[in-house]
């Protein structure tokens, strides 16, 4: 099946205005990072601010002032900020902005409160803070910044039975900073280690200097390995808990797909991972997204050799200045930051791992033939059955949670064990819907 491509807001047109997607400007978007709400938070550098694209397609404020540079914390709505580039979200709901004009990383609390994390060397030494341990050098902007909830120091067995937070807790805040890629403990407020420090010598990145200029970071799907994508380097490594990497893609393959090797060419933008193992990548001179297979096959994506904007089947569509690629797992979409704009690829359902496909028989087992189901569901005109549980239902759906607790008449059939009759579908579709709520298993 093709992916689509659509505009979530903004146009070719840089600017500052709010309101509806078609209608919102923005002026060199980087980073973004999705809230528990779903909403899509975007790091809106050329306007000094963080802006929200609500669930509806509206856009607005979120933190800072537009147009105005400065660095200073307070209520969200009066803090200054000065070109933010990196953007995400830790496991309390607080944003953490990689504030690269200031030199600074900032942070957003869950009460709309910025304040300072990790300063510059300019900053006063009496500020209080828990990174005041390590400030930022002037070797570059913070280009791009992950959290990974659950990347442990690499130790076996992080347990010692005294009841204290254990490593597997804890939350790491890694920052591309210019030549460097740091790394933070949100959970213990200390700086754990520097996993790497170019040019010195490193256990992760070898080679000169201009090969690791800049990186965009990406957590993989277990959250416990990171994806980076060396600017000028021509390589995408997965940097694993224990602080070593595994080169993931590289121009100098000569077995990838020559529209893979030019978007790992000089300029590379963004780096993204799905569930299923497929890497996909961007480059700011290349007008297409570039996507790798976890067994190596790549291609184009979506895109063209030529720029622009707009929206058709991925590989009609034009895209232009592609900067970032932040992966929605939810809604297996691939949210794009590109010049004024941000755009959405629809992506392809993928085969399922032979793991997967276990899962599946099993749940297969029971909408089929009804173990340990209480509720049955046939499709008008089909004698076909389809089982379902009605605690599962109702813990991971309002709609469903709505029929089994009102006055509907499906509630007072199901309390009679009689089949509650769906119209105006097929037995596949309503099969595949009713074990994606139940068990979050697409059948394809």
């Amino acid at each position: 099946m093709a992916c689509r491509v659509v505009t979530v807001a903004g146009t070719i047109e840089e600017g500052y205005s709010d309101g509806p997607g078609h209608e919102a400007r923005f002026q060199n978007p980087l980073e973004m990072t999705l809230t528990a709400d779903g909403s899509l938070l975007v790091a809106d550098y050329g306007n000094h601010c963080i802006r929200q694209i609500d669930q509806y397609g509206i856009v607005s404020g979120y933190a800072g002032c537009p147009g105005k540079t400065g660095r200073t914390d307070g209520p969200k709505s009066s803090a200054l900020f000065n070109g933010p580039m990196g953007l995400c979200i830790t496991r309390d709901g607080s944003e953490i902005v990689g504030d690269s004009g200031n030199n600074v990383i900032r942070k957003i609390s869950t009460s709309g409160i910025v304040s300072t994390l990790i300063t510059s060397p300019t900053a006063s030494s009496k500020r209080a803070s828990a990174y005041s341990s390590y400030r930022l050098s002037t070797a570059g902007p913070c280009s791009s910044i992950r959290v990974c909830t659950n990347l442990s120091n690499g130790n076996s067995s992080n347990d010692d039975g005294d009841g204290d937070r254990d490593d597997d807790d804890n939350e790491f805040l890694y920052v591309c900073h210019g030549l460097n890629l740091l790394k933070f403990d949100l959970s213990t407020g200390c700086n754990i280690s520097t996993v790497l420090m170019s040019p010195q010598p490193s256990p992760v990145f070898s080679g000169a200097s201009t090969h690791i200029q800049s990186m965009t970071c990406a957590t993989s799907m277990e959250q416990t390995s990171l994806f980076v994508a060396e600017r000028s380097g021509g390589r995408v490594l997965m940097v694993t808990e224990d602080n070593k990497s595994t080169t993931m893609a590289a121009s100098s393959w000569e077995d990838l797909d020559k529209s893979v090797v030019k978007v790992l060419g000089d300029g590379l933008s963004g780096v993204a991972v799905d569930d299923y193992g497929y890497m996909y990548i961007s480059n700011l001179n290349v007008n297409y997204i570039a996507t790798i297979s976890p067994r190596l096959a790549g291609g184009v994506l979506a895109g063209q050799d030529k720029s622009g904007i707009s929206d058709e089947i991925a590989t009609n569509a034009l895209f232009g200045k592609i900067s970032r690629l932040f992966y929605d797992s939810d809604s297996h979409c691939l949210y794009v930051s590109q010049r004024h704009s941000i755009r959405k690829v629809i992506l392809p359902m993928r085969p399922l791992a032979p793991e997967q496909q276990r899962i599946l028989q099993r749940v297969r087992k029971v909408t089929d033939e009804g173990i340990g189901t209480d509720v049955v569901f046939h499709v008008d005109g089909d004698t076909r059955k389809i089982y379902a549980v009605t605690s599962l239902l109702c813990a991971n759906s309002e709609y469903f949670k709505a029929m089994f607790n009102s006055s509907m008449k499906e509630s007072t059939v199901a309390e009679t064990k009689q089949p509650i009759v769906v119209k105006s579908t097929s037995y596949e579709a309503f099969r595949a819907v009713i074990t994606w709520v139940m068990y979050g298993v697409e059948i394809v």
